[in-house]
């Protein structure tokens, strides 16, 4: 039974692939710096993962590639990476913290949803758009901070984040007023205030 895995002997490769170990027992993985994207469902269902660390080359993570990984609780994610795809990390429940690298434009729908552990997270300046359901069930997350180079949160964004009770904004309440807002952005969650640099505005 695979319980470990090191990837550095498959140098040979310049990417992981898709469904690359999916389902298996894997408990920690070390990506190397020749690597330089994650597959789709890379390593999905891999429900005794534990930690992961993704070395500096790594641009992308596809979709679903940590998806019910629900013993994850590291992961380290280098500055090269760019983009974070769909359910990447969704039903991740141990996974407590995680820093999302400046280099990151593009975070897809459903990438956190289910992560009950996070609490903190700081959505880096230059993404322009959050996807649909990001952070839904996020019942432990109590703060978020948003760039003002944000233009659009998807439907269900923040639903049923039940211990979320403010938003911190890096823009003015006239920059938050322009934000295109989806469906039930907010619906079920106690939001009351998004924390503006000139102000609050009230929910």
């Amino acid at each position: 039974m695979l319980i470990s895995l090191n990837i550095d002997p498959l140098n040979y490769l310049d990417h992981i692939p898709d469904r690359f170990l999916a389902g298996t027992s894997v408990k920690h993985i070390d990506i190397p710096s020749n690597i330089t994207s994650i597959g789709n469902r890379a390593f999905y269902n891999c429900s005794s993962l534990m930690n992961v660390t993704i070395s500096n080359g790594v641009t992308s993570i596809g979709n679903r590639a940590f998806k019910n990984c629900t013993c994850l609780t590291d992961i380290t994610i280098p500055d090269s990476v760019t983009s974070i795809g769909s359910s990447v990390f969704y039903n991740c429940f141990d996974l407590s913290s995680i820093t999302i690298p400046n280099s990151v434009t593009s975070i897809g729908s459903d990438a956190f949803s289910g992560c009950s552990g996070l609490t903190n997270i700081i959505i880096p300046d230059g993404v322009v758009g959050i996807g649909s359901y990001i952070f839904y069930r996020c019942s432990g997350l109590i703060s978020i901070t948003i760039p003002d180079s944000m233009v659009i949160i998807g439907d269900w964004a923040f639903a049923n984040c039940t211990s979320l009770n403010y938003i911190t904004y890096g823009g003015t309440k006239d920059q938050w007023s322009k934000i295109k807002l989806g469906s039930g952005w907010n619906r079920k969650s106690p939001i009351k205030a998004i924390h503006c640099i000139d102000g609050d505005i009230n929910l």
